[in-house]
């Protein structure tokens, strides 16, 4: 098993102050244990609509790379041609997809990082990858309203965002972190 490290810019920093899917563009956002100040998903527990339980809260932050967003416009864009469709994805900002950051980077795979990879920031705060953020009906109904009044056919979405949706996680060590700040991506590989 190997162990490495890439470098990544914090592109953007959003909170999700809504109960929606969306998340709103900020400058800075705090983070302590529990998780994202002000953001819907912020606390020790969380429920769980999928399995009808309060559970841990392994949903404490989400993040997205900009090259993964830019290849998901790429991959339904190819997905509504192939149906006959007319329609085209035009945008889709980061924000929604729901993250707490986004990221820049020369990193690949960035959505399959391993549980246990640790981001640390550098204000200093430190996620813990718990899982790949799976792409939802949810997001794409949300994409799909962005796009004017054009059938961009959401189910499309799940598709054309396998494995480039991002991650979810816990947080190790809280903290100040902002746009344009650097964050380490610690990580290990089952690579031989």
């Amino acid at each position: 098993m190997s162990e490495g490290t890439s470098q990544l810019l914090v592109s953007g920093v959003f909170a999700g102050l809504e109960p929606v899917a969306e998340t709103t563009p900020l400058f800075e956002i705090e983070t302590d244990t529990n998780g994202v100040l002000g953001s819907r998903f912020y606390g020790e527990k969380r429920y769980s609509k999928s399995k009808n339980c309060i559970r841990d809260n392994e949903r404490m932050w989400s993040a997205v790379m900009g090259k993964e967003v830019r290849k998901m416009i790429e991959n339904w864009n190819k997905l509504l041609k192939q149906a006959g469709s007319q329609a085209r994805i035009r945008e889709l900002r980061p924000g929604w997809l729901g993250p707490n950051v986004c990221f820049e980077g020369t990193l690949d795979g960035f959505s399959l990082l391993p549980v246990g990879t640790e981001l640390h920031f550098s204000r200093g705060p430190v996620f813990v990858v718990e899982e790949e953020n799976a792409p939802c009906m949810t997001a794409a109904t949300l994409i799909a309203s962005k796009q004017g009044d054009q059938d961009v056919l959401p189910p499309k979405f799940v598709e054309a965002a396998l494995h480039l949706r991002g991650l979810v996680g816990s947080i190790k060590q809280g903290g100040l972190i902002r746009t344009g700040d650097l964050c380490e991506i610690v990580y290990r590989s089952t690579q031989p």
